[in-house]
């Protein structure tokens, strides 16, 4: 990320359940040194839907030393069934564009258009932002937060670089994730409400 002493970790999960979603569960990201020992632990909480994937991003984490290899593990899930009729939020990324900022302050940016198209308005939508260059490798990420989407809103985000950090960026990839759960008349629709009462909402 271009911060000495500060790293960046990801790790990408997937729910092969096609019927359960998750309206909450942790997760660890533990840091290893060239020996295998743990060298910091990164704590946090998510969500995630039925047949879903999503990248768990945490930015600017403080460590030591260089790291020899990163591990992400689930280690509580709290899974809520969703009904047969469920269909995905039919949220889309459109106009995304990179662009390394020549004035003003920071390095680069991804600027993009969020779309959403579904009857539903939604509290929170979390977007990652994976940057990657010739061969595929992730050069650069970062996260951003929409707050109260309406239905039928478009919404501009951006996401700012403020370091510069090595690696050419040849691919953008932007992923939207949607709290579903914070949203009344989408649970009342897909899922039973005695599956999720309001005391559970995040």
């Amino acid at each position: 990320n271009g911060i000495v002493n500060k790293v960046d970790l990801y790790g990408k999960i997937y729910n092969p359940n096609s019927v359960f979603g998750s309206n909450v569960f942790q997760y660890e990201f533990k840091v290893k040194d060239e020996s295998g020992q743990v060298v910091l632990s990164k704590k946090g909480s998510s969500y995630i839907l039925p047949g879903d994937s999503k990248y768990i991003i945490e930015n600017n984490v403080e460590v030591g030393k260089v790291p020899s290899s990163v591990e992400l593990n689930i280690i509580e899930t709290k899974w809520v069934e969703f009904k047969s009729a469920y269909e995905k939020p039919q949220i889309k990324i459109v106009n995304k564009q990179y662009n390394q900022i020549t004035s003003g302050i920071g390095f680069s940016e991804v600027i993009g258009l969020l779309k959403n198209e579904s009857p539903f308005d939604f509290s929170l939508i979390t977007i990652a932002v994976i940057l990657k260059d010739s061969s595929d490798k992730v050069v650069a990420l970062n996260s951003t937060e929409l707050r109260t989407v309406r239905s039928g809103e478009n919404r501009d985000f951006k996401s700012i670089w403020f370091n510069r950090f090595p690696g050419e960026v040849i691919n953008v990839e932007v992923q939207a994730g949607v709290d579903v759960f914070n949203s009344e008349t989408y649970a009342k629709k897909y899922f039973a409400p005695e599956d999720l009462t309001p005391a559970e909402y995040r």
